[in-house]
């Protein structure tokens, strides 16, 4: 997350949204589901740290791009979607669409070209799906959302794509970004000596966002690639 927001000037951003997967939910009392790795509930979310471990560099980071956004800004997107069990297509029943779910579809139903991650989109698209199939806007409206929105994703975090999204939209663009060269895996591929500027401990010691390049700095947005590109790799047949 905190990486994603160093990129936050090369995207738009619409929506920061909470939501459950395979890795982490908060369970549901009612029905018989305990929590998987849930933070406490009276603490800091991983969302709002990273944007306050953003505001932090903001100041910084603005010195090299005024399109970053303000930390005011990033705050105001915050929405929850569904926490409390896996997969995302159906609604709990104590409720209809989340406040994750309804942003969401507010951006499938745009007329530009959107990026979406997966994890929300499965009730948003369910949620247009049964308020227009079977009536005449229907075949447009699905066309136009199968146009206009884009799925990027890092592996699958549940079921609902192969299971609800592909069945029923499968003109839909998917994007599966999940590779051993960034993300996760960044820090395997830079030289060993640098592979502390992608640790947490590198993060700290950079301050917690800049990476120092001689008499350069580079913003943390642009310190894999610079790392990537700056040293030599070798390869064996």
């Amino acid at each position: 997350m905190l990486r994603m927001l160093l990129y936050s000037n090369e995207i738009q951003l619409e929506g920061l949204v909470y939501s459950a997967s395979q890795h982490h939910y908060s369970g549901d009392p009612a029905l018989g589901l305990a929590a998987k790795r849930w933070p406490d509930p009276n603490g800091v979310f991983h969302i709002d740290e990273a944007v306050n471990r953003y505001e932090q560099a903001y100041s910084n980071l603005r010195v090299h791009d005024k399109n970053f956004p303000t930390p005011e800004y990033l705050r105001s997107i915050i929405r929850w979607g569904n926490v409390k069990t896996v997969g995302t297509c159906s609604a709990p029943p104590d409720r209809t669409s989340s406040r994750g779910s309804s942003s969401t579809t507010s951006l499938a139903r745009s007329t530009s070209r959107r990026g979406v991650d997966r994890t929300r989109l499965p009730r948003a698209l369910k949620s247009i799906q049964d308020e227009y199939q079977g009536t005449p806007q229907w075949d447009a409206i699905h066309a136009k959302v199968s146009e206009k929105a884009i799925i990027t994703s890092w592996g699958q975090q549940d079921t609902t794509f192969r299971d609800y999204i592909r069945p029923n939209w499968p003109e839909l663009e998917g994007r599966e970004v999940s590779t051993s060269i960034w993300g996760y895996g960044a820090s395997r591929s830079a030289h060993p000596e640098h592979q502390v500027y992608l640790s947490p401990s590198g993060h700290a010691r950079t301050c917690p966002m800049l990476v120092r390049s001689g008499s350069r700095t580079v913003c943390g947005a642009t310190a894999s690639r610079w790392l990537r590109a700056s040293t030599p790799r070798t390869t064996s047949a």
